[in-house]
């Protein structure tokens, strides 16, 4: 229980509002111990294929068009493919993340991590730059090693300073997970019912169903960490998503793109409906997100235990 309630203490930490104190190796290597030309493999698959799919919507349907309104919507006003354009982003950023690790260590992208490197970067530890290069150690003061990229710096900690590109990258992953998740809970719960039809075309198809089969593959294979406060991200998206709604519509009144979720015309309807996704349903999924990343960590140690 002292564990369990020091373990408590230190993921409410504030500093764990920010996307610090994790090792950069962490977003180029898979959970499970692949080689890292695999994983990279896999980023570049994933990328292109999402990316192909984002730009084939955009090009088919580029207006959409409601009948029942006699309203016409552009590609970009939807929420399902904002969550899909910040899905293909993530995924791009990712792979190079990924690529630039690999333009640094080419005769490493078809050997398998070394074990024990592998076991201290996700037992949650602060380790030294060159893990990677065999000489684990933990550290406790400050010393100069090379950085992720090659490069000397300082290392506070032994954790060295997370570049730019990997914070935006982890928030791009938190942010994604959580939304694509809700657009297909609002598809299928209150769009799809309207539709009158049991099929879905292709296009419905990436986006509603295989958006959040990709996320959740994402988690379980990824090694990227998720906080409990990083729920803020998807709200900030959703509220980003949520002012742009309400200027659309206050250029025509019949621009109704979510009926009984997002109708400015029945704003008292709307905020609860705000509130309900904000405070109930979002914190749900991020927590089940959450509770994905310990249970991956756990499978983790249970399967490699007896190597490790």
């Amino acid at each position: 229980m002292s564990q369990f309630c020091s373990y408590v203490r230190s993921e409410l930490q504030l500093k764990n509002f920010g996307c610090g104190d994790v090792h950069p190796a962490r977003f180029a290597y898979s959970q499970w111990r692949m080689p890292v030309g695999v994983y990279l493999a896999y980023r570049f698959l994933v990328a292109v294929y999402v990316s192909f799919w984002l730009i084939s919507t955009a090009i088919d349907a580029p207006v959409i068009y409601f009948p029942d309104s006699n309203t016409q919507f552009s590609w970009a006003s939807f929420l399902t493919n904002w969550t899909y354009f910040v899905l293909a982003l993530y995924l791009i950023l990712h792979f190079f993340v990924c690529l630039f690790y690999c333009c640094k260590r080419r005769k490493q992208l078809c050997c398998l991590p070394d074990m024990d490197g592998h076991k201290q970067l996700f037992n949650e530890l602060r380790v030294t730059p060159s893990l990677w290069s065999g000489d684990y150690h933990p550290v406790d003061s400050v010393e100069n090693s090379d950085n992720y990229y090659g490069r000397q710096e300082t290392t506070v900690l032994g954790t060295p300073s997370l570049p730019i590109l990997h914070k935006i990258t982890w928030m791009l992953f938190t942010t994604v997970s959580s939304a694509a998740l809700m657009v297909t809970l609002v598809f299928f719960v209150f769009l799809w019912p309207q539709m009158g039809t049991s099929s879905l075309d292709m296009a419905n198809l990436q986006e509603h169903i295989l958006n959040s089969v990709l996320v959740i593959f994402d988690h379980i294979i990824s090694g990227i960490p998720i906080r409990i406060y990083h729920y803020i991200y998807p709200v900030l998206y959703g509220a980003a998503y949520t002012a742009f709604s309400a200027i659309y519509w206050a250029g025509d009144h019949n621009r109704v793109m979510y009926p009984k979720i997002l109708d400015w015309n029945q704003p008292g309807h709307t905020v609860l409906m705000l509130l309900l996704v904000a405070f109930v349903i979002l914190p749900i999924l991020h927590m089940c997100f959450f509770v994905i990343y310990k249970v991956k960590l756990f499978v983790y140690h249970m399967l490699y235990q007896d190597r490790l």
